[in-house]
């Protein structure tokens, strides 16, 4: 009981920081002309060397061990340069020309570049539970972007950009997650 209770918490305290994040990073291009390049670069190097400190100090485990199998190594950049970079770049872009609670939104499109995906790998045809999904996910965001007003964008056309990318992005992260990590 008490793993799952301090997963729970762990888990509470990381959404509030990953929300945090995003109004932070508005805060920060428009008063401090801050790029989302450094603060990418800043974020990714700041958690790695985090990582390998936890690893390291807490686990008590040798943090080069994953660079003597080829496949994890293989897995280990994919996921780093195919996952977490696009993911979290494009996602700062996003908050960069529009803001953090639409960068938000357009990120969570995700799901839906991830149920069209599997639909293509498997040449079958949604679910109906995921092709209501899809439209309402579609629709929700055919409002946001226009306002109700479809003839225009309520948005900067490069806040849409960045968006769908972060959702795209955010796929491709959880499908580069959906396989094991190999010894």
């Amino acid at each position: 009981m008490k793993n799952r209770t301090v997963g729970i918490w762990l888990a509470i305290i990381g959404e509030f920081f990953w929300g945090a994040a995003g109004t932070v990073a508005q805060f920060l291009f428009n008063n401090y002309s801050l790029s989302p390049q450094w603060l990418v670069g800043i974020r990714l190097l700041t958690s790695g060397f985090l990582l390998l400190a936890f690893v390291l100090f807490i686990k008590k485990e040798p943090i080069l061990n994953i660079w003597q199998n080829k496949n994890s190594v293989m897995l280990l950049l994919a996921f780093s340069f195919l996952g977490m970079l696009p993911s979290q770049f494009t996602y700062f872009m996003a908050i960069k020309y529009g803001n953090a609670a639409t960068a938000t939104i357009l990120q969570f499109t995700g799901p839906l570049f991830i149920i069209i995906f599997i639909a293509l790998r498997q040449l079958k045809f949604p679910r109906r539970i995921d092709c209501i999904s899809i439209i309402i996910a579609m629709i929700g965001t055919i409002l946001l972007v226009t306002k109700g007003h479809l003839n225009t964008l309520s948005l900067a056309p490069m806040a849409v950009f960045w968006g769908l990318l972060a959702g795209l992005s955010q796929a491709s992260y959880t499908g580069l997650m959906e396989h094991p990590y190999e010894k």
